[in-house]
């Protein structure tokens, strides 16, 4: 496919362009600059231009919702309030008609200046915004307007300076009757001027070009070169002269355009009349595009305008494409979450266009030639917006200065003829995405003395929102504080984001804090507390005159075990005691959990909870003790893990795990402990010693457990099912299940049950592949096929052994391992003389069943050499005195074994020799020879026999 790319030439070309156009009209025939089409757009007289270079058809890219605020006077002021309204207009009043169009990635504008007005109570001059946001002039028919009723030129829009080295294709319709006045004598004409005129084309829907005249004059006013245009007097007020208008845009002014009517008719020129076809394969202005800001979603949204061009029938491309391109690699993909096609009445057209992403990196919406046609002059509008975008790549781009992220996206358009592609120039829009975090604050009661490490963070803010998508938000307190004064207070909540942490948000919760009095319900009627709390604060009693005030003066809690507490637990609210610095609650029989606010004591120096029957797990709140020393949960029912976040605490130095249901590794901690005991539970450690800070602790102790005792230990299993694929490990009705026991590498022990919450991790011992990780299932299937070796790890300890085994697998089976290729003896001639057979090769039988019996058999053939058969027998001798007659062609049992499911194979000849294994004895009447025969060797099941 041929492609062609419109682009700008050298600039020292262009100005020499300049000066071949200056010097054509000063010395070329005047109608060698006028052409006349039919409504085919066919030649009627004159001929197309043919210049090379840039022309640009400003058409406006907006709407009628943008259309008043982008025609401006002077000041940047809107000059109309709306569609349809006049403006008189002055001599010399400029305007500017923005936004129609891109050049060198910068807005254009076209600058009109009006050269006839109102001098005083003359209603004759005026402007009209139409309704194709074309602008309607009138004027008096007069000499001056003749010569000049506009002036225009193209600039940027930015610095109203003229846009250089292009060609201005303006389309213009004037309604001037035609004809010449009886009195005067003066015809009505239209006037264009002839400094950079390239071409003026008419269409001449009355295809009277005899009657068309065209000259040149001299402006009496201006002494400006002008081209008279006179047509037939068919061209009544009522019918429109509709011009296309090619000038090189100039620093002189711009382009001159007049019309002078001699009758009493209303002389009007439309400027901008977009629907004024253009002569030639359109050139389509650059797309303009504009990136919205959104803050609510962490969507990419553009608002793109694209101007068509009105032409003739046969010169409409095959297509046009409006090409959307992601060349940052912001997108995941340009699939567009919602898209908006209209036109410049806001009619939704999107059913017209065919939208379909080319690549991952770029969208297409097509326009077929059919369309192009029904849409003429229309302007597009399409409004997109995007979500699957590059979310960590975009994060790295955030503007923190702006709190912003800046998303470009290149657009631009194509048009196809036959074989031939047209790509336009480029244009990119920004669009942006403020992230944004979203909270509302929940009101807060608290009794005095609370301070914000006991408050739940998440339980301060309600509606919590991230715009990040996949965002998670941290909370934190902006400062620390205690409420200790009975007021309306407030704490502000900090939330961070998790992906991007410069982005924060601050909320102000309002806190009422208040000092009631305690009652048993606080502490969930548990006696051993409200005893402890009433002892230490009488003659103040809960429930009648103790306060939250004066739960600071608790300081130890320490309860013998001669007293009954039984089936109790510790209450929610202990955390409520802050000023708590010793815990004893040893030997009560307590039972429920340890709850998770007992590590807002951020005092506790020491804890001893030990002989109770505590259960569930360890909280990692306890990772906020800071002040603990000694900790001793010994001897109850906990279980889980060991929170790695007791590992931060600096001040800990004696430790008790013993004696749980406790699992996992264990953590690593420092050394320099006191105390370190973790026996009695299935944890370890991920190494094949013992942990240095349980060496070095001075009482430190890990018996019975994964490292230093403990064993797992895994049977192994044999499938008879030879075409079994996939085994249920977990599942005991299954062949391939997995009888997981625990064993003891220094001592005998109880066989003990392994906790159902260890992690198990199977792989393929031969691949290493890991086939399943997880808890104990009886769903889960893995693959098997023969042979198969597992590795089961536990807990992914997989440098300690006592956590791993192999897992061997094999088929029952029962066969011959190897069988002799042949038997030789020799043998003299004589009576009743014997020699052992001997055989080449090996002979073995293999028999891997856990028990089993079987029986081998012969059974042989007569030996003969050519017509010769030898006279004799086969025996076997067992070794202990006893021979068995082999009669030819009949089986004989001559041996039995077991199976040995150890060393699986067992050897049958290894022990053959003169006294025992299989004979031949010779009678009387043979020949010397060769002779030869066949053996037949029959290996059976049979039962076992005691």
């Amino acid at each position: 496919m041929k492609k062609e790319f419109i682009l700008l030439g050298m600039v020292l070309s262009l100005l020499s362009s300049f000066f071949l156009w200056e010097n054509r009209v000063e010395g070329a025939a005047i109608n060698s600059y006028f052409t006349e089409l039919d409504s085919n757009g066919e030649l009627l007289s004159g001929e197309l231009d043919d210049i090379k270079f840039q022309i640009i058809r400003p058409v406006y890219q907006g709407n009628y919702e943008t259309i008043l605020n982008d025609i401006t006077d002077r000041n940047g002021k809107p000059f109309f309030k709306k569609l349809g309204e006049t403006r008189f207009t002055l001599i010399g009043e400029t305007i500017f008609y923005n936004n129609v169009g891109t050049y060198n990635n910068r807005k254009l504008s076209v600058k009109i200046t009006m050269l006839t007005g109102l001098t005083g109570l003359d209603s004759n001059y005026w402007m009209l915004l139409d309704t194709d946001c074309s602008l309607r002039i009138r004027t008096k028919n007069s000499q001056l307007s003749g010569e000049g009723t506009i002036q225009y030129t193209l600039v940027y829009s930015d610095t109203k300076e003229t846009v250089p080295f292009v060609a201005v294709e303006m389309p213009v319709s004037i309604r001037n009757a035609q004809g010449v006045n009886g009195g005067d004598r003066l015809w009505s004409y239209a006037s264009f001027s002839m400094r950079g005129l390239i071409k003026v084309y008419l269409n001449n829907q009355k295809e009277e070009i005899a009657k068309t005249k065209v000259s040149q004059f001299k402006a009496s006013s201006s002494g400006r070169d002008l081209m008279k245009v006179i047509l037939s007097e068919s061209f009544g007020p009522s019918t429109p002269q509709n011009y296309v208008l090619l000038h090189l845009n100039e620093n002189s002014g711009g382009v001159v355009s007049g019309l002078f009517g001699t009758f009493a008719y209303a002389s009007v020129y439309t400027f901008f009349k977009s629907s004024i076809e253009t002569p030639r394969e359109p050139t389509y202005g650059t797309p303009s595009i504009k990136g919205e800001v959104v803050s609510d979603v962490f969507s990419a949204k553009y608002t793109i305008d694209q101007a068509l061009v009105s032409t003739y029938n046969r010169f409409y491309p095959d297509s046009f494409s409006l090409i959307l391109e992601d060349k940052n690699q912001l997108f995941q993909s340009l699939v567009p979450k919602t898209i908006k096609v209209t036109n410049r009445q806001g009619e939704d057209i999107t059913d017209k266009v065919k939208i379909e992403p080319v690549s991952k990196s770029k969208l297409k919406i097509d326009i077929s030639n059919a369309v192009l046609k029904e849409l003429k002059d229309e302007n597009l509008r399409i409004e997109v917006s995007f979500d699957e975008l590059e979310v960590k790549k975009l994060l790295t781009r955030y503007d923190q200065k702006n709190g912003s992220i800046d998303i470009p996206l290149t657009t631009y358009n194509v048009t196809k003829k036959g074989s031939q592609e047209t790509v336009f120039v480029v244009e990119e829009g920004t669009a942006q995405i403020i992230p944004t975090i979203s909270a509302s604050p929940k009101k807060q009661t608290v009794p005095i003395n609370t301070a914000t490490k006991e408050l739940d963070l998440e339980t301060l803010l309600t509606e919590v929102k991230s715009t990040i998508p996949e965002d998670i938000l941290q909370y934190s307190f902006s400062e620390e504080k205690v409420f200790d004064t009975v007021k309306e207070d407030s704490v502000a909540v900090t939330l961070t984001s998790e992906l991007l942490p410069e982005l924060k948000r601050s909320i102000e919760v309002p806190i009422k804090v208040t000092d009631d009095i305690v009652t048993r319900e606080l502490f969930e009627n548990q006696t051993w507390i409200i005893d402890a709390i009433n002892e230490q604060l009488k003659p103040k009693q809960i429930d009648e005159d103790i306060y939250h005030s004066d739960l600071v003066k608790i300081k130890q809690i320490m309860i013998n075990a001669n007293q009954s507490y039984n089936h109790q637990h510790i209450p929610n609210a202990i955390n409520y005691l802050r000023n708590l610095e010793v815990l004893t609650l040893k030997d009560l029989k307590l039972t429920g959990s340890l709850p998770v606010e007992m590590g807002k004591l951020d005092r506790l120096k020491q804890l001893n909870l030990s002989g109770n029957q505590l259960s569930g797990l360890i909280p990692k709140s306890f990772g906020k003790l800071e002040s603990l020393e000694s900790m001793d949960v010994s001897n109850n029912k906990l279980i889980g893990s060991i929170p790695k976040e007791l590992t931060t605490l600096n001040k800990l130095t004696a430790i008790s795990f013993m004696n749980n249901q406790l699992i996992a590794q264990v953590p690593k901690f420092r050394d320099g402990f006191q105390r370190f005991n973790i026996s009695g539970n299935q944890v370890t450690y991920n190494a094949d010693t013992i942990p240095s800070f349980i060496k070095s602790s001075l009482a430190g102790e890990a018996k019975n457990t994964f490292i230093d005792g403990l064993k797992v230990t895994i049977d192994s299993f044999k499938i008879s099912d030879a075409d079994l694929t996939e085994i249920k490990p977990f599942d005991k009705e299954n062949p391939g299940y997995f009888r997981i026991t625990l064993s003891h590498k220094k001592e005998a022990i109880e066989e003990s049950e392994l906790y159902d919450t260890h992690l198990f991790t199977i792989k393929d011992s031969a691949s290493n592949k890991v086939l399943y990780e997880g808890l104990r299932d009886e769903s889960v299937k893995i693959p098997y096929k023969k042979g198969i070796k597992y590795t089961v790890i536990l807990d992914q300890a997989e440098l300690n052994p006592n956590n791993q085994y192999t897992v061997l697998t094999k088929i029952p089976e029962l066969k011959f391992d190897k069988v002799p290729e042949n038997m030789v003896f020799e043998i003299p001639l004589g009576i009743n003389l014997k020699s052992p057979v001997k055989i080449a090769g090996k002979f073995s039988v293999y028999d891997n069943r856990d028990s089993g019996n079987w029986q081998l058999s012969i059974t042989t053939s007569s030996l003969k050499s050519e017509d010769k058969e030898l006279n004799g027998e086969f025996l076997y001798s067992d070794g202990k005195g006893t021979e068995l007659s082999i009669i030819t062609g009949q089986k004989a049992p001559i041996f039995t074994g077991i199976s040995d499911p150890e060393n699986e194979k067992i050897s049958i000849a290894d022990r053959w020799n003169a006294k025992e294994g299989l004979q031949y004895r010779i009678s009387s009447s043979n020949y010397i020879g060769n002779y030869q025969g066949t053996v037949i060797w029959t290996l059976e099941d049979v039962p076992n026999v005691e």
